[in-house]
């Protein structure tokens, strides 16, 4: 009797070749999005958003902003407007409007 080869699903390959990679490789893979950024990413934009609109004239900023999906700079302006007082001022609509000006022009 002849033996039937079995064809490996595409789940398996992946997960096998996700073993042949580096630690270094495994972060890079786990820490890259295709459809914006990533989260560490967000929270260092929303860290720095703090300081209020301020923080759109630092190149760090800009460039974390620029990483946005148009999804996530909607998640990041409902965050800026329930920010708690004891941790940084709510940011109002023109300070809101200033921020989506400058996104755009990234």
């Amino acid at each position: 009797m002849a033996q039937r080869k079995h064809k490996v699903p595409e789940e398996i390959q992946r997960f096998w070749a996700l073993l042949d990679m580096s630690i270094d490789a495994h972060w890079r893979h786990l820490n890259t999005r295709r459809d914006g950024a990533t989260d560490m990413t967000i929270e260092a934009l929303m860290l720095s958003l703090r300081r209020g609109p301020e923080a759109l004239s630092r190149p760090d900023t800009l460039n974390r902003l620029a990483q946005l999906s148009e999804r996530q700079l909607l998640e990041v302006m409902t965050r800026l407007q329930n920010l708690k007082p004891e941790i940084a001022p709510v940011w109002t609509r023109e300070q809101l409007e200033i921020l989506v000006a400058v996104r755009r022009k990234l």
